[in-house]
Protein backbone atom coordinates (compact mmCIF):
# COMPACT_ATOMS: atom_id res chain seq x y z
CA UNK A 1 0.00 0.00 0.00
CA UNK A 2 1.57 3.50 -1.12
CA UNK A 3 0.67 6.24 1.34
CA UNK A 4 0.65 9.33 0.13
CA UNK A 5 2.43 10.95 3.56
CA UNK A 6 1.78 14.71 2.75
CA UNK A 7 -1.56 14.51 2.94
CA UNK A 8 -1.42 13.13 6.45
CA UNK A 9 0.82 15.38 7.82
CA UNK A 10 -1.45 18.36 6.37
CA UNK A 11 -4.11 16.48 8.20
CA UNK A 12 -2.11 17.08 10.93
CA UNK A 13 -0.93 20.65 10.21
CA UNK A 14 -4.73 21.84 9.53
CA UNK A 15 -6.29 20.25 12.58
CA UNK A 16 -4.31 22.21 14.55
CA UNK A 17 -5.19 25.07 13.28
CA UNK A 18 -9.17 23.79 14.88
CA UNK A 19 -10.78 24.48 11.65
CA UNK A 20 -14.30 23.22 11.16
CA UNK A 21 -14.33 20.06 8.86
CA UNK A 22 -15.51 21.24 6.07
CA UNK A 23 -13.04 24.28 5.68
CA UNK A 24 -10.05 21.80 6.73
CA UNK A 25 -11.16 19.45 3.75
CA UNK A 26 -11.34 22.19 1.34
CA UNK A 27 -7.72 23.43 2.79
CA UNK A 28 -6.51 19.93 2.37
CA UNK A 29 -7.63 19.27 -1.18
CA UNK A 30 -6.11 22.54 -2.37
CA UNK A 31 -2.72 21.95 -0.75
CA UNK A 32 -2.36 17.96 -1.74
CA UNK A 33 -3.32 19.08 -5.24
CA UNK A 34 -0.23 17.88 -7.03
CA UNK A 35 1.47 20.32 -9.40
CA UNK A 36 1.75 20.15 -12.75
CA UNK A 37 5.89 19.87 -13.68
CA UNK A 38 7.56 20.53 -17.25
CA UNK A 39 11.29 20.07 -18.10
CA UNK A 40 13.14 19.80 -21.11
CA UNK A 41 15.80 17.71 -19.56
CA UNK A 42 15.14 14.55 -17.37
CA UNK A 43 17.34 15.49 -14.51
CA UNK A 44 18.09 18.66 -13.71
CA UNK A 45 21.02 20.04 -11.13
CA UNK A 46 19.81 22.97 -9.17
CA UNK A 47 22.38 25.11 -7.50
CA UNK A 48 21.84 25.67 -4.06
CA UNK A 49 23.45 28.52 -1.78
CA UNK A 50 24.24 27.22 1.67
CA UNK A 51 24.52 29.92 5.01
CA UNK A 52 26.51 29.43 8.24
CA UNK A 53 23.93 27.78 9.91
CA UNK A 54 23.81 24.66 7.09
CA UNK A 55 20.31 26.18 5.64
CA UNK A 56 20.06 25.75 2.08
CA UNK A 57 18.73 28.36 -0.48
CA UNK A 58 17.69 28.19 -3.76
CA UNK A 59 16.92 30.79 -6.79
CA UNK A 60 13.30 30.75 -8.53
CA UNK A 61 11.01 32.98 -10.58
CA UNK A 62 7.93 34.18 -9.94
CA UNK A 63 5.94 36.72 -12.33
CA UNK A 64 9.38 38.22 -14.12
CA UNK A 65 10.20 38.46 -10.09
CA UNK A 66 13.11 36.84 -8.15
CA UNK A 67 12.79 34.71 -4.81
CA UNK A 68 14.79 33.13 -2.02
CA UNK A 69 13.39 30.18 -1.50
CA UNK A 70 14.69 28.33 1.94
CA UNK A 71 14.79 24.47 1.20
CA UNK A 72 13.04 23.30 4.25
CA UNK A 73 12.49 19.13 4.16
CA UNK A 74 11.02 19.75 7.90
CA UNK A 75 7.95 21.79 5.92
CA UNK A 76 5.33 19.46 4.56
CA UNK A 77 3.96 21.82 2.03
CA UNK A 78 5.04 24.83 -0.05
CA UNK A 79 4.81 28.06 1.70
CA UNK A 80 4.99 31.69 0.35
CA UNK A 81 5.24 35.34 1.76
CA UNK A 82 1.76 36.67 1.57
CA UNK A 83 3.30 39.60 -0.06
CA UNK A 84 3.60 37.78 -3.34
CA UNK A 85 -0.12 38.29 -3.32
CA UNK A 86 0.01 42.01 -4.09
CA UNK A 87 -0.41 43.16 -7.55
CA UNK A 88 -1.73 39.33 -8.50
CA UNK A 89 -4.50 38.24 -9.41
CA UNK A 90 -3.95 34.59 -7.74
CA UNK A 91 -7.09 33.52 -5.88
CA UNK A 92 -6.94 32.52 -2.60
CA UNK A 93 -9.64 31.13 0.22
CA UNK A 94 -9.05 31.96 4.50
CA UNK A 95 -6.95 28.76 6.66
CA UNK A 96 -7.32 29.78 9.63
CA UNK A 97 -8.16 32.91 12.01
CA UNK A 98 -6.32 31.34 14.95
CA UNK A 99 -2.69 29.80 15.50
CA UNK A 100 -0.88 28.34 12.24
CA UNK A 101 2.09 27.27 14.03
CA UNK A 102 5.17 25.90 13.41
CA UNK A 103 8.00 28.57 12.40
CA UNK A 104 6.22 30.52 11.09
CA UNK A 105 4.53 31.72 14.50
CA UNK A 106 0.65 32.91 14.64
CA UNK A 107 -1.21 34.90 12.37
CA UNK A 108 -3.53 34.02 9.54
CA UNK A 109 -2.67 32.43 6.60
CA UNK A 110 -4.72 31.61 3.13
CA UNK A 111 -4.48 29.17 0.35
CA UNK A 112 -4.06 29.17 -3.63
CA UNK A 113 -2.10 28.33 -6.53
CA UNK A 114 0.96 30.08 -7.97
CA UNK A 115 0.13 29.92 -11.90
CA UNK A 116 3.72 29.45 -12.90
CA UNK A 117 6.65 29.07 -11.02
CA UNK A 118 10.17 28.68 -12.33
CA UNK A 119 13.67 26.89 -10.52
CA UNK A 120 16.23 26.56 -12.84
CA UNK A 121 14.97 24.64 -16.19
CA UNK A 122 12.12 23.14 -14.02
CA UNK A 123 8.54 24.94 -14.38
CA UNK A 124 5.55 24.21 -12.13
CA UNK A 125 2.39 25.38 -12.42
CA UNK A 126 -0.79 24.83 -10.77
CA UNK A 127 1.83 25.39 -7.87
CA UNK A 128 -0.64 25.13 -4.02
CA UNK A 129 0.42 27.40 -1.94
CA UNK A 130 0.11 28.19 1.85
CA UNK A 131 0.34 32.38 2.12
CA UNK A 132 1.35 33.52 5.46
CA UNK A 133 3.23 36.22 6.69
CA UNK A 134 6.63 35.75 6.80
CA UNK A 135 8.10 39.41 8.28
CA UNK A 136 8.51 37.87 12.18
CA UNK A 137 10.48 34.80 10.22
CA UNK A 138 12.30 37.38 8.15
CA UNK A 139 13.03 39.53 11.23
CA UNK A 140 14.73 36.96 13.15
CA UNK A 141 16.64 35.27 10.62
CA UNK A 142 18.24 38.01 9.42
CA UNK A 143 19.64 39.05 12.86
CA UNK A 144 21.33 35.40 13.28
CA UNK A 145 22.58 35.96 10.33
CA UNK A 146 20.09 33.81 7.70
CA UNK A 147 18.88 35.53 4.57
CA UNK A 148 15.86 36.91 3.94
CA UNK A 149 13.46 34.87 1.97
CA UNK A 150 9.96 34.62 0.04
CA UNK A 151 9.50 31.36 0.99
CA UNK A 152 10.06 27.61 1.61
CA UNK A 153 10.28 24.68 -0.64
CA UNK A 154 9.11 22.20 1.21
CA UNK A 155 8.48 18.19 1.59
CA UNK A 156 5.78 17.92 -0.65
CA UNK A 157 7.40 19.57 -3.36
CA UNK A 158 10.87 17.72 -2.66
CA UNK A 159 8.83 14.61 -3.33
CA UNK A 160 6.90 15.61 -6.43
CA UNK A 161 9.99 16.43 -8.05
CA UNK A 162 11.81 13.41 -6.49
CA UNK A 163 14.96 15.51 -5.37
CA UNK A 164 17.65 14.65 -3.73
CA UNK A 165 19.80 17.08 -1.83
CA UNK A 166 23.86 17.13 -2.01
CA UNK A 167 24.71 18.72 0.87
CA UNK A 168 28.48 18.46 -0.05
CA UNK A 169 28.00 20.50 -3.29
CA UNK A 170 25.35 22.19 -2.12
CA UNK A 171 23.08 21.26 -5.07
CA UNK A 172 19.57 19.51 -5.85
CA UNK A 173 19.26 17.19 -8.31
CA UNK A 174 15.32 16.62 -10.01
CA UNK A 175 14.78 13.42 -11.72
CA UNK A 176 11.89 13.83 -13.90
CA UNK A 177 9.82 11.35 -15.86
CA UNK A 178 9.84 12.03 -19.75
CA UNK A 179 6.89 13.25 -21.12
Amino acid sequence: MKLHYPFFLLMFLLSACQLPHQDMSRSVQILSTPPNIASIETEVTIPLEADNEGHLYLNAEFQGKRLVLLVDTGAQIMVFSNTLLQGTSIKTEVLADGLLGGMTGPGKGTVGFIPVLSIDKVIISRLPVLFVDLDGWNRRSVRSGARKIDGFLGSNMLLYLRAEIDYKKSQLTVSLPRT
